[in-house]
Formats: structure tokens, sequence, C-alpha cells
């Protein structure tokens, strides 16, 4: 293997974690990250804390249709039928929240999972 693998491999590392922004909403911090979806959207994930458990959410975009822009692709069975099965897998949750929006979240009391969540069920 190429020694200058290693630096490329730091140069990769450090690229793609300059993707990654956030912004403050509220009490809740968006972590906008460099994943996109079928319609060129970035995904954002939101992380708030409350009674010492974090709680990491898709911020009700999904419920709107903030990532899919055709309703057909959002109501087909294959979208629902494959959602579905990641929202059982991943142990994902709903709950809707004071203006009826639909939200899907985890959440954990251990802080060092919360960048495990964040990676493994939302980006």
């Amino acid at each position: 293997m190429s020694p200058g693998f290693e630096s490329l491999f730091h140069e990769v590392a450090r690229d793609y974690s300059a993707l990654w922004d956030f912004k403050f909403r509220g009490a809740t911090l968006e972590i906008v990250t460099p994943h996109s979806t079928i319609s060129n959207k970035f995904v954002s994930v939101f992380l708030a804390e409350r009674e010492d458990e974090f709680i990491i959410s898709d911020g009700g975009y999904l419920h709107t249709g903030e990532y899919v822009e055709n309703e057909a692709v959002e109501q087909s069975n294959c979208y629902l039928h494959t959602f579905a099965r990641l929202e059982k897998y991943y142990r994902i949750k709903r709950i809707y929240d004071r203006y009826d929006k639909l939200l899907f979240f985890v959440k954990t009391s251990n802080r060092s999972l919360v960048s495990s969540l964040i990676h493994g069920r939302w980006s």
C-alpha cells in the first residue's frame, strides 16, 4: 500500500467533515449533514435535550414533504414499505407536536451514543 494513501485518507476525512453545518433553532440544534436526498436536499437532523435525555429527530421534515417533492413517490407502496421497515429496524418512534406535525425520533440518556444515533439512523 502506498504511504501517500494515509495522507489522502486524512484529506478526504477533513473535506467530508467540512461539509457538515449547524444552525441553532431555539433550544434545538439543527445538524445539516452532507447527505442528500433524491430531491437534492441536504438531510438535517435535530438534536435537543429534555429531562436528561438526548432526542434526535427529523424535525418533522419527513411529514411535511421537505425531502420528497413528488407525492407519487411518497405514497408509493415501495416507499411506504421501505420506510416502515427502516422505522422498525432502527426502532424509530413517532410523536405529533403541538402543531400536529409528525416527528420521527430516537432518544438516549447516553451522550456517547448521540453520534452513532445520528449516523446510523438519519444520515
